[in-house]
């Protein structure tokens, strides 16, 4: 399930196309583009140009021309930062599913299976989470990286926040509304692993 395909899930005003704060004309994003923009995004992290949980324009430059030297997609700042504030929402859900006890992981076909009365208590909880009920979940190596302050959609702590610092670009909060002059504040260090992940996030691999 592709980024577009759950911010579509997520109801009117939450797609990638025409309108909102940083929206252009549309672009249509498909799994190599997103295979080469979030591994642009990883490259950026190791070489520090992510502050807390914002990345410094630098950052959407290289992602910006990797999508051009690679597929000849032409992608302006907002769809990348579309893109990658849909990415953080999803992976929300998905750790929420992944630390729900109830839930088992298949790692093999990176979905989380359940009983039936199992989903239809995480669901009245978190109801988009449905979008990814039996559905792959595509990228998580990435995610693991680039969100590594994220807790799972169960409850969790809305996170607070402040002002914006000059000279970086905000990812909104999935769980607070679009408030201007406002950032995320990592509420746990970078370094954290969740108890709930089976592995520790690896280095980037190139995109075939």
């Amino acid at each position: 399930m592709s980024e577009d395909d759950f911010a579509a899930a997520a109801g009117p005003g939450r797609s990638s196309g025409a309108g909102g704060k940083h929206r252009g004309p549309r672009f249509t994003w498909n799994p190599q583009f997103e295979n080469t923009f979030f591994h642009s995004l990883c490259e950026s992290v190791s070489l520090g140009l992510r502050d807390g949980s914002t990345f410094k324009p630098e950052a959407w430059d290289r992602a910006t021309q990797a999508l051009i030297d690679k597929h000849s997609a032409y992608a302006n700042k907002g769809h990348l930062i579309n893109k990658t504030d849909n990415a953080r929402k999803k992976y929300r859900l998905w750790r929420g599913l992944r630390e729900d006890p109830e839930f088992y992981y298949d790692p093999r076909g990176r979905t989380v299976t359940a009983s039936d009365d199992a989903w239809a208590r995480h669901l009245q909880k978190e109801p988009l989470a449905r979008s990814l009920r039996s559905r792959p979940f595509e990228h998580e190596e990435f995610y693991e990286i680039l969100f590594p302050d994220v807790i799972g959609s169960g409850g969790a702590p809305k996170r607070l926040t402040k002002p914006r610092r000059k000279g970086t670009d905000t990812l909104i909060a999935p769980d607070e509304p679009d408030a201007p002059g406002t950032a995320i504040i990592d509420l746990i260090d970078n370094g954290y692993i969740n108890p709930a992940q089976t592995h520790i996030p690896r280095r980037c691999r190139p995109p075939p």
